[in-house]
């Protein structure tokens, strides 16, 4: 994997066991301790950007009173044992609904085709398997690699949703550097929120 792919997955803690390996297996090898969380982002309906916190400010309203924000406690829930409604999960997994003899074999059989994926993912020739790099239970419900990438230094990242799963609504996020790049560490929540403090 490139540089920036290795310093974003140390920023993020993570580690991956075989660096030395193909990019599959590397992308399976890939370990976080921990959900990734999303960086806030200001929306137009919140300009704080901590919507995204919704899910914790309603399972622990003690961590917001009248509108005094308890930074420690939120950023304890956010990055804790509990999985939050908006967080990805890294548990990498390969799926080859192309791939005769795979148990997904057959999978996307007339919601999409094959040319029309390898089309989208620019994968002209080879085998049409994909890595899992996140799940969530918010939309997008999954982020994939095509083990055929181009790319394998840093791959492109697409997203899909349970809803329309690779059939429609398959959109590149960018590449595996700018996707782990989206996601912030506490220490970077903490700074975020202090800059929102009055």
């Amino acid at each position: 994997m490139e540089r920036q792919v290795l310093e974003q997955i140390a920023r993020l803690g993570g580690e991956t066991g075989l660096p030395g390996g193909t990019m599959t297996e590397q992308l399976m090898s890939l370990r976080f301790d921990h959900a990734l969380q999303k960086r806030p982002e200001p929306l137009p309906w919140d300009s704080s950007g901590l919507d995204i916190f919704r899910p914790v400010f309603e399972a622990h309203p003690e961590i917001e009173i009248d509108g005094n924000l308890d930074t420690e406690a939120l950023i304890g829930h956010v990055f804790g044992p509990e999985e939050l409604y908006n967080q990805v999960r890294y548990v990498p997994r390969i799926f080859a609904p192309f791939t005769e003899g795979d148990p997904m074999f057959g999978e996307l059989e007339g919601l999409v085709t094959e040319d029309a994926l390898r089309r989208t993912f620019s994968v002209p020739e080879g085998p049409l398997e994909f890595v899992f790099v996140g799940t969530s239970d918010s939309f997008p419900n999954y982020y994939v690699v095509a083990t055929g990438d181009q790319s394998p230094g840093n791959p492109s990242v697409f997203q899909t949703d349970h809803e329309t799963f690779f059939w429609t609504d398959v959109d590149r996020v960018g590449s595996f550097a700018d996707y782990l790049a989206g996601f912030t560490t506490a220490d970077e929540l903490r700074a975020y929120l202090g800059s929102q403090q009055p």
